[in-house]
């Protein structure tokens, strides 16, 4: 079973049941869950964090200027978790 994050921006860190599903920094953002998985419910978390600029309103431009990366007008960029999440089965290989 894989589970698709959908749009992400920009990292998420995944966990089903307690355990470690990956850190997930670029598309697609998905993970092959089925070993994680346990029958009746699971406990899914997903942790998402977004880029330093929008962690600092007002700051980005003098970290564009210390970090040398593209200076916007005062705006944010897109953060979150956007999706859609799904759950995706995996096709079945014949032996």
């Amino acid at each position: 079973m894989d589970l698709d994050l959908g749009a992400v921006y920009n990292v998420a860190e995944v966990r089903v049941n307690g355990k470690d599903a990956g850190t997930h920094l670029l598309r697609p953002y998905r993970a092959d869950i089925t070993s994680l998985l346990q029958p009746g419910e699971n406990d899914l978390e997903i942790a998402v964090t977004n880029l330093l600029a929008n962690q600092l309103p007002g700051e980005g431009r003098k970290l564009g200027v210390i970090f040398n990366f593209p200076v916007h007008p005062p705006t944010l960029e897109p953060s979150g978790m956007v999706g859609p999440v799904r759950l995706l089965a995996r096709a079945r290989t014949s032996r």
